[in-house]
């Protein structure tokens, strides 16, 4: 063991020479901030891509109002418990680089069903990839930052913080302005459930090139934790045990409170906006996706100045 861990430093000292690639030195950790901002790129664009779609969905796969929000509510109710049970996963048996990389790839599976099913106008297989979609999608934001506790500290993390959470909301600002066109430009091509079913496995590209920056990570990861883990071994008293849950300050429940309070009052309306600017306000669907962006363009002007 120790002759290996001897030969991982040395082939680190070796590519000490690449100042952006070395372990040891300053660069690192910004070309990996940057693959840690793109890793939720693809869930946060194809998480609202019924949003941006809504009339069109409901007319090309003739369905109510109420199933459509059941796509929402199929991706929302393995939350409930995965974005926990995904922080313990990765805490204690994943790990960082291979628990962003599986819960990665269950949003690129989840996504593509969600696609396949609208192809073939199977309103249950949508539902499936809705909820295999989010079973991967919280639990990857969680990954995501794991990471960023694990390369930055102090002012640098609160940054680090703010640039990931703005990237995210870039991720649905830009879904809302481009899903639409996407669709619009399939006209001449294919029509009906077929056309919002290849508009969907297009958007599944961005879950890809998610899965590849987590890949990446992996690889940068494994670089910084020959050094890191060296410097800093493990002490059993920082993993997680479930009891510890009782020693969360009151301060911790009351900014889950206020996060919960947020999501209800904003996020229902994102879903079913489109429809209520078209029909309250005679706007297109491009406005209406427009303007049901703002908030989200909101988001990334001032999350990272807060931070």
């Amino acid at each position: 063991m120790a002759d290996l861990r001897e030969e991982n430093t040395s082939l680190v000292d070796q590519n000490s020479n690449n100042k952006i690639l070395d372990p040891r030195g300053r660069y690192l950790r910004w070309v990996a901030m940057i693959f840690m901002c793109f890793l939720p790129f693809g869930a946060y664009y194809c998480d609202d891509n019924p949003a941006g779609l809504q009339d069109v969905m409901k007319e090309d796969l003739k369905i109510s109002s109420s199933t459509f929000t059941s796509f929402y509510s199929w991706y929302s109710w393995p939350n409930v418990i995965m974005s926990a049970v995904g922080g313990v996963l990765i805490d204690k048996w994943l790990g960082v680089a291979r628990g962003a990389t599986i819960f990665c790839s269950i949003v690129v599976v989840g996504q593509l069903v969600f696609g396949v099913g609208g192809f073939f106008r199977l309103i249950w297989v949508m539902n499936i990839g809705r909820f295999i979609f989010g079973v991967g999608s919280e639990s990857l934001s969680s990954a995501q930052s794991a990471y960023a506790v694990s390369w930055f500290l102090g002012k640098q993390l609160n940054f680090v913080f703010g640039l990931q959470l703005s990237f995210s909301r870039v991720a649905s600002l830009i879904n809302l302005n481009t899903i639409r066109p996407i669709y619009d430009s399939l006209d001449s091509h294919i029509s009906g459930p077929k056309r919002i079913g290849v508009t969907l496995l297009i958007a599944a590209s961005t879950c890809i090139f998610s899965l590849g920056c987590a890949l990446i990570l992996w690889w940068l990861d494994n670089r910084h934790r020959r050094i890191h883990d060296k410097d800093n071994p493990n002490d059993a008293a920082d993993e997680f045990r479930l009891r510890d849950v009782r020693h969360f300050p009151v301060s911790l429940y009351c900014l889950f409170a206020i996060c919960v309070f947020y999501y209800v009052a904003i996020f229902p309306f994102v879903a079913l906006a489109q429809l209520f600017y078209e029909s309250k306000y005679g706007l297109s669907p491009a406005w209406s996706n427009a303007c049901n962006s703002l908030i989200y363009f909101m988001q990334v002007s001032f999350t990272i100045l807060a931070s």
